[in-house]
């Protein structure tokens, strides 16, 4: 069972005891049925007033809400993670797309060579496509690599634990996707560039 402090070192060896405690305090833990938690909490207080008159119950609070506000700073940083993958995510396709579009722009004279030797609109469009593809693949491997290599770094010399390998599959097959959309418009621009147009500026 987990304890109510994460940075606890006992965090995850609990056990609850019943036990009579000496003294004019006292700390009751309640188990109700699924559902009836919320209407059980004032007649349970109303019930131990009847019990002792001079009884004073307080902090009376939900296993819910203990566990929630110990992992407040933690949900907080999860979240804070999340916002920040989302940001990079978004950078990494603006960045693509501004490549390919850079591409696109520097090879009008080949578009237009390509389309007027008989290549169609799709042709073009594969064009691009793939070669964004291999660009990213490229950088994939090599990314991969230089995680593996600073996860190994980490693990022998500050005994940090393994880098699940689930999470580097999930990157690669996440970039390729990523990658595509970013990369369509451009790919997509470059194929409706006639053979006229095109040949003007040779």
């Amino acid at each position: 069972m987990h304890g109510a402090w994460v940075g606890w070192s006992g965090f995850e060896r609990n056990v609850i005891v019943p036990r009579r405690q000496a003294g004019k305090t006292a700390r009751h833990m309640i188990r109700t049925e699924p559902g009836e938690r919320d209407g059980l909490v004032p007649v349970i207080e109303a019930k131990l007033a009847e019990l002792d008159p001079n009884r004073v119950s307080r902090n009376v609070q939900t296993h819910t809400t203990i566990m929630n506000r110990a992992y407040e700073v933690d949900a907080v940083m999860a979240w804070i993670l999340v916002a920040v993958v989302g940001l990079l995510v978004g950078l990494t396709v603006l960045v693509t797309a501004g490549l390919a579009s850079y591409f696109v722009s520097q090879r009008t004279k080949q578009i237009g060579t390509r389309r007027a030797l008989g290549a169609t609109r799709w042709n073009v469009v594969r064009y691009f496509m793939t070669e964004n593809w291999i660009i990213t693949t490229f950088g994939v491997v090599l990314s991969m690599l230089m995680t593996v290599a600073v996860s190994y770094v980490l693990e022998t010399n500050f005994s940090l634990p393994h880098l699940p390998t689930r999470y580097i599959v999930a990157c690669v097959l996440g970039a390729w996707p990523i990658s595509l959309v970013a990369s369509f418009l451009p790919a997509r621009r470059a194929g409706m560039i006639p053979p006229a147009v095109a040949t003007r500026t040779v």
